[in-house]
């Protein structure tokens, strides 16, 4: 069972998807990019909070998602980019974005690409930048057994500081059995 399967078995999957760019802080104007973004629809929900100046980038791995979300972006007339690319060896240039925010993704990632995943995120964020991963916590695993969801969205924590983000936080929600990380980078590289 696919997580956003899951979701939308419980109804509640738009709802998920704006409570997660209102934990972003997503402010007009700001430049956001969401990794691992499938199909499109956070960067959509975001696309309304940065209008009229700002832009989202969305990337993902997989052709088929980003293939699907270009389709909807020309259905919805947007201009949310979206780019084939890994999250590990990304091509935008060092301090690029002011947000970037990571929704149901991590922990499909092997343990090995975790913290260059998280480098990377770190890199192409502006001073004072936020990220914000949304993924499955380790009570997940307890109903849902999934190989994927043995590690919670509350273990990276550790990984976030030791790559350099601060002011590093875990919460619960914003759905039973998910849980958020978020950081900011340092205001001075």
């Amino acid at each position: 069972m696919t997580c956003l399967f899951f979701f939308a078995l419980l109804g509640r999957d738009t709802a998920f998807r704006r409570r997660t760019a209102d934990l972003a802080r997503i402010r007009p104007g700001e430049h956001v990019l969401d990794v691992g973004c499938g199909t499109g629809d956070l960067a959509f929900v975001i696309e309304k909070q940065i209008r009229p100046t700002g832009t989202v980038v969305g990337i993902d791995a997989a052709v088929e998602m980003i293939t699907r979300a270009r389709q909807k972006a020309v259905q919805r007339t947007s201009k949310v980019k979206f780019l084939l690319e890994p999250i590990e060896a990304m091509s935008f240039a060092g301090q690029s974005f002011d947000v970037v925010v990571s929704s149901m993704m991590f922990h499909h990632l092997p343990p090995p690409l975790k913290e260059p995943a998280l480098r990377e995120m770190h890199r192409v964020l502006k001073p004072g930048g936020r990220v914000l991963i949304v993924d499955a916590s380790h009570s997940t695993h307890h109903f849902f057994p999934h190989p994927a969801l043995q590690v919670g969205v509350e273990d990276l924590s550790p990984l976030l500081e030791k790559v350099g983000f601060l002011e590093v936080t875990w919460q619960r929600g914003p759905l039973p059995f998910v849980g958020a990380v978020q950081g900011r980078t340092p205001l001075i590289p």
